[in-house]
């Protein structure tokens, strides 16, 4: 992983401290535990709110961390106890002290994916099932990533030199059941039908599957095997790498990789990386992968669902910071920008002050949000959905379908001075009912980060972004909402 833009005065003994700061805010002593999880989990225990899973803000992408947990006051918290000499001594500075709690608060939201739910069969049976035909536009996002990579595979194996101890090696980052990387095979299949690539193509091809899911790897191994034209040609065997402890947030850990390096043509990834809170390490490790011709190719949801834990409508996006000192009672409000650092003043009120964030955002942003937000009834079970997407069923609360109930109280909140809380104006609600089919994920994801900025940051080369509507040839193809919430990025090496 490369170093944070923070200067270190001293680095000696950063890593450690990350590592002392996970470990004892995780395992600390009993009542120590108990004070962290209410800053960090504290919904973790359901009560009132039984339905959400979520519990761990740490899960928040690492943009938004400090708007959802008041690292200062967690700061203060450590600064009596047993791990206090980091924090006493005055050998680490407060910009110190702040990166390396929030360097472990990010380990321990994305070590929490696949603890809490990746692993688990349902979570597999619901990809398909669930996932799929609530989100609706996913089967167009993967097709639509496939196609445009089509002139840089015909350029690739143009220039390829046929070699069976170096194939062309196509990486599918966050596999799932394989729709990703099964649009891929159908496109170049397709070009080899139009005599644009050779006949033989895939005798040429390695695939490497990586995702934590062991049912979906096995599924996609599965499904790539029994594809009609080349039935056994792939280069054999199909790949498999499965994540165990490291997720995508340091994945550059996994020894299995190795061989790799330098070596890949291709990465793809569909609906996957927003799972990881901390993006950049991902990133650096695929262009590590990547050979000096390679390509990475993906597309994700992205909204500004958790920019901070309440939401309002503004004209620009900005945050407000709302501090309560407890002693004195006093209130103090500062207004920022998107990614506007909190300055010194903010970190040190933070340690003896409660703290409020609401996120404030134009319309366009809170209808993507909802759009998000309904989506996510879906995968709760409330709500039922055809192939294309299409509501067939759906709970009533009060006799008033929960849609159109939710969509109600999101705009009435909205508009309010205190905003819109995913927690309590959302998950509340649904706490009623009781679902269809009880979904198998928690729900707070690393949405809202710029990927093309996080590429350019890692060394990608000709790096290009844009949303689904903007890719498509037809932009009249699913739905305009859910087209504008899909990003693809491109990146060279």
């Amino acid at each position: 992983m490369k170093q944070p833009t923070l200067e270190f005065r001293n680095t000696e003994g950063i890593d450690a401290c990350v590592r002392t700061i996970y470990n004892h805010i995780l395992f600390g002593t009993k009542g120590h535990h108990s004070a962290y999880q209410e800053i960090i989990s504290p919904y973790s225990f359901s009560d009132p709110y039984p339905l959400n899973k979520v519990g761990n803000f740490a899960r928040v992408s690492r943009r938004y961390l400090e708007n959802w947990i008041n690292v200062g006051e967690l700061i203060n918290l450590l600064s009596t106890s047993p791990i206090n000499h980091i924090f006493n001594n005055k050998k680490f500075s407060q910009d110190e002290q702040y990166w390396m709690v929030t360097e472990a608060l990010y380990q321990i939201g994305t070590h929490s994916y696949l603890a809490e739910e990746w692993q688990d069969r349902i979570s597999y049976d619901q990809i398909d099932s669930l996932i799929e035909p609530n989100t609706g536009v996913t089967l167009l996002a993967n097709q639509t990533l496939a196609s445009s990579l089509e002139d840089h595979i015909i350029h690739l194996f143009n220039s390829f030199t046929y070699n069976k101890r170096k194939p062309f090696t196509i990486f599918d980052l966050g596999t799932g059941t394989g729709n990703t990387i099964i649009s891929l095979i159908e496109s170049v299949e397709k070009l080899s039908l139009q005599n644009v690539l050779p006949k033989d193509y895939a005798k040429n091809i390695a695939i490497v599957l990586i995702d934590g899911q062991e049912e979906a790897l096995a599924e996609t191994f599965r499904r790539l095997k029994k594809r009609s034209i080349h039935q056994d040609d792939f280069k054999s065997p199909i790949r498999i790498v499965k994540t165990i402890k490291d997720n995508f947030g340091n994945l550059h850990e996994n020894h299995r990789l190795t061989d790799f390096y330098n070596q890949v043509d291709l990465i793809v990834s569909g609906g996957a990386i927003m799972h990881n809170t901390y993006k950049r390490p991902f990133f650096s490790t695929m262009h590590s992968l990547l050979n000096k011709k390679g390509l990475f190719g993906c597309w994700d949801w992205y909204f500004k669902t958790f920019l901070a834990p309440n939401l309002k409508i503004g004209q620009s996006i900005r945050r407000e910071i709302h501090l309560h000192e407890k002693n004195s009672g006093q209130w103090h409000v500062y207004d920022l920008g998107e990614d506007e650092p909190f300055n010194d003043e903010i970190k040190e009120l933070q340690k003896k002050s409660t703290m409020k964030v609401i996120g404030v955002l134009p319309e366009r942003e809170l209808i993507l949000n909802l759009k998000n937000l309904m989506n996510w009834v879906g995968l709760f079970g409330y709500l039922r959905s055809d192939s294309t997407g299409q509501i067939t069923d759906e709970k009533k609360l009060d006799s008033e379908p929960i849609s159109k109930r939710l969509e109600q109280v999101y705009w009435d909140k909205i508009h309010s001075l205190q905003g819109f809380n995913f927690i309590t104006d959302f998950l509340c609600y649904l706490n009623h009912l009781e679902p269809y089919q009880f979904g198998a994920y928690n729900y707070i994801e690393g949405y809202g980060d710029n990927y093309s900025t996080l590429l350019r940051q890692e060394g990608f080369r000709r790096v290009k972004e844009g949303s689904l509507s903007q890719v498509l040839i037809n932009p009249q193809q699913g739905d305009p909402i859910n087209n504008d919430a899909i990003r693809l990025t491109y990146g060279h090496k």
